[in-house]
């Protein structure tokens, strides 16, 4: 144990290291006492984040906290769940002075500089106060089909106002591409690092950050939204970027395809370009197929800063679901949902909005997938289900105190699967079936008895319906309690299952999704897990990832690029406050903020765009290397580019909010694209 005094902020770390740990990870946690010896009132239990599992060398687990008013000791504690031999050395608890990085000095450019013109690999934030040095022009990889993003970071030594404009690439025998698309990055401030801070104070109280961040971020003003102008207020001595986006048509003409970018000062009364940037845009031989087989999924939901969307989603849906199919993600449902009504003790559904619906989301916008209506989802965390068309799953009232949570009421029963039959028979005669997965439960406290009993109860129930329903459940970990009642696994990338038991999962007949809440936060200097997310499933056999948000606000987020802390219960009985990773949960912005009548994209959803064209450049070649296996090629190349790709990403890795160390050389994945493009030529 360990005195500290009120306030004080205290760095606490020790090096660890563990060989075939499983089941589990190695932490390092502090409890808070008072002075008689009783846990803090203000979050006791506290820990340094993401920890170590499998066979890892010495790694440094540390975090910075700061004591509530009630702190007189703490106590360290290495803990583990898991199974394996493990080593510590070098433990520390000291008291510092907490800092964060304020402002970067760059060299002032002189007022009658030339305007500073650089481009930067689209996976690198560009921020305000880096300094822009020369560079060659750049050179652009795409495929037929395939959209290719080129950043500027532009800087100037006095404020000035930049008219953007860029020719349509020309290229062989007179071939054109369509004219790019032009935006100019926002910059949205960032108060405090991201994590998950949790409050367990009244609601009056004011809530801020008190604990250690969880991610690779520093306060400050960060790139994010793609603003659809093409005129730059550049501040002086501020370095700001904008994106050119180029698309290349289905088997547009391979070769070499050039034009140039020009800034041009307005106002300043002269035609020349403050600044030229020609470009070179290279078309491979090959085009993308014409429908997106990877999925992408982001639930479509809006949060309590929906008032910045109005309307609400009835407005807000379809053109929402519209940009994402631009961008090549998927949303999670087709809405509007059928209407399920009772009537005389029996569940009744109007499909007719939904048929209309289905058709426009499957054939028009060529969505490959859709959950169940969320009418179908049952429950979430350590919550009982929720209630049937009016019957309560379990005897007795709500929380069904002592009820056998292994026993559902008949009543209860009876009314879902009338529910599910309907809908799943109506898609069959539709033939939409295979496009379905029904949603179960997002991260259910598998380590409570009943909670283990409710799953395999509900899953008995649907698979009772039809066995071929395939139900999805966002576990993080994997339950074998669960095996004989889950048919699609949602469980962590970076690492809390062990590779050989997702290839044994896999082995079993049942699917791999990767489930991702929390990871795509706008603090990270990199976008590298909106980008790579895609490599990790092609590695490690998962047919999707899901994110549980994608336009989901709780404040103006061009003012404020983090949430408010919201009112959350996790099992009966227990309410908290907490305030999510910034950023998490929206990678589309409103418009009406900013006087637009239209979403607004950003450079993390471009990200995500990129990582799934990857992603089919990755299943072409294998299938390229299949092919040429068979008819007796030599395939050398190929395997080659596609063990290298494969090889930016590996589990266990340090998570998404850590982009620095999960992509420690972001030029590493343009080489690797280049050389698999090459490789399918």
């Amino acid at each position: 144990e360990v005195p500290v005094r009120p306030g004080g902020t205290y760095l606490l770390a020790v090096w660890g290291r563990c060989r075939d740990l499983r089941d589990g990870d190695l932490r390092l946690h502090l409890h808070i006492h008072r002075a008689d010896g009783t846990l803090s009132a203000d979050s006791p239990m506290r820990g340094t984040g993401t920890g170590i599992q499998d066979t890892t060398d010495w790694t440094l687990l540390s975090g910075t906290f700061t004591m509530p008013a009630d702190a007189a000791r703490i106590s360290l504690h290495l803990t583990t769940e898991g199974q394996g031999t493990l080593w510590h050395d070098g433990a520390l608890a000291v008291e510092v002075v907490p800092a964060v990085p304020a402002t970067w000095e760059a060299r002032p450019l002189p007022q009658d500089a030339p305007l500073a013109v650089r481009p930067v690999n689209p996976l690198i934030k560009v921020f305000p106060d880096e300094p822009v040095g020369p560079s060659a022009p750049p050179v652009l990889d795409l495929a037929g089909n395939e959209y290719e993003p080129l950043q500027l970071a532009v800087r100037s030594g006095r404020a000035c106002r930049l008219r953007i404009t860029a020719e349509p690439p020309r290229g062989p025998g007179g071939a054109v591409l369509p004219p790019p698309e032009i935006h100019v990055v926002g910059y949205v401030p960032v108060d405090y690092p991201t994590n998950y801070y949790r409050d367990d104070n009244p609601e009056w109280y004011r809530k801020i950050p008190h604990t250690s961040p969880g991610c690779d971020g520093f306060p400050g003003m960060w790139p994010d939204p793609l603003l659809p102008r093409a005129e730059l207020d550049l501040p002086a001595q501020e370095t700001h970027a904008v994106w050119v986006t180029f698309f290349a048509p289905s088997g547009a003409a391979p070769g070499e395809y050039r034009g140039t970018v020009r800034l041009l000062e307005a106002g300043s009364g002269s035609s020349e370009a403050a600044a030229e940037v020609p470009y070179t845009l290279r078309v491979r031989g090959f085009s993308l197929p014409p429908t997106t087989r990877f999925k992408a999924i982001y639930d479509v939901r809006l949060g309590p800063g929906s008032a910045d969307w109005p309307g609400g989603l009835d407005a807000w849906y379809r053109p929402l679901a519209s940009l994402m199919a631009r961008y090549r993600l998927c949303p999670d449902v087709v809405r509007p949902m059928p209407r399920f009504r009772l009537e005389d003790g029996r569940v009744t559904a109007d499909f007719t909005a939904f048929d209309e619906a289905a058709r426009w989301y499957f054939d028009e916008m060529q969505f490959p997938h859709s959950y169940t209506p969320w009418d179908l989802y049952l429950f979430g965390w350590g919550h009982p289900p929720k209630t049937a068309w009016g019957e309560p799953p379990y005897p007795g009232d709500y929380p069904y105190e002592g009820a056998d949570r292994a026993r559902l009421r008949p009543e209860f029963q009876r009314m879902y699967q009338q529910a599910l039959r309907l809908f799943w028979d109506h898609v069959k005669a539709k033939g939409w079936a295979d496009r379905f997965v029904l949603y179960i439960s997002d991260e259910p406290f598998f380590r409570e008895e009943h909670i283990i009993k409710q799953m395999q109860a509900l899953c008995e129930m649907i698979h009772e319906v039809d066995p071929a329903i395939p139900v999805y459940c966002s576990t993080w970990h994997h339950v074998p309690d669960w095996d004989r009642s889950l048919d699609v696994w949602g469980i962590g990338h970076y690492g809390v299952v062990p590779v050989d038991e997702m290839a044994a999962i896999r082995a079993s007949g049942k699917r791999i999704w990767f489930t991702t809440d929390g990871q795509m936060c706008l603090d990270t200097p990199y976008c590298a897990v909106e980008r790579l997310l895609p490599y990790y499933c092609f590695r490690y056999g998962a047919e999707a990832y899901e994110f549980w948000g994608v336009a989901w606000t709780t404040y103006d987020p061009y003012r404020y690029g983090w949430h408010a802390y919201i009112s959350q219960s996790d099992k009966p009985g227990n309410r908290y406050w907490v305030r999510y990773p910034n950023g998490d949960g929206f990678l589309i912005y409103p418009g009406k903020p900013i006087g637009l009548d239209e979403p607004i994209p950003t450079v993390r959803l471009a990200q995500a765009r990129e990582g799934v064209e990857d992603y089919e450049y990755l299943v072409m070649l294998r299938e390229a290397i299949a092919r040429g296996k068979a008819a007796g090629q030599d395939v050398a190349e190929g395997e080659a580019a596609l063990r290298a790709a494969e090889e930016l990403v590996s589990i266990p890795n340090a998570g998404g909010r850590y982009s620095t160390k999960i992509l420690p050389d972001p030029d590493a994945v343009p080489r690797a694209r280049r050389a698999v493009a090459e490789a399918l030529e």
